[in-house]
């Protein structure tokens, strides 16, 4: 920061502090790919497409990615897919891919009657 510091970045910054000791807080292990996502430093296309599995499309995954840190309150794969035009099986393909690499997680939500909803987070 650069003096004069205004109090709204200064909050800002002690706020982005505070999110980031909690993340690394909770790793077991601190990767790159843990400190590029939280740096903001996303790889390219043909560099996610070389680490990609058979049936993930980096540019796919990249949609469901941003849609993600678009939520806070999570998503279910219904509307993670109605969000990005798949179907739903393909979008918890991909959220289960996410999950599995540990960038986000997923939790059941229980509604009033039928089966619990399988929501994802970002971590």
């Amino acid at each position: 920061m650069i003096k004069p510091i205004k109090q709204e970045r200064l909050i800002e910054s002690i706020k982005r502090y505070q999110l980031f000791n909690e993340r690394f807080s909770n790793e077991e292990t601190v990767n790159q790919h843990f400190l590029d996502n939280h740096f903001g430093l996303k790889g390219s296309i043909e560099i996610e497409a070389q680490r990609t599995p058979k049936g993930i499309d980096p540019l796919t995954l990249n949609k469901i990615k941003k849609k993600i840190d678009q939520t806070k309150e999570g998503v279910a794969a219904e509307k993670m897919g109605e969000h990005i035009g798949v179907s739903r099986t393909t979008a918890r393909r991909y959220l289960e891919y996410l999950t599995s690499l540990g960038e986000i997680k997923a939790d059941l939500a229980y509604g009033a009657v039928g089966r619990p909803e399988r929501r994802y987070y970002r971590l």
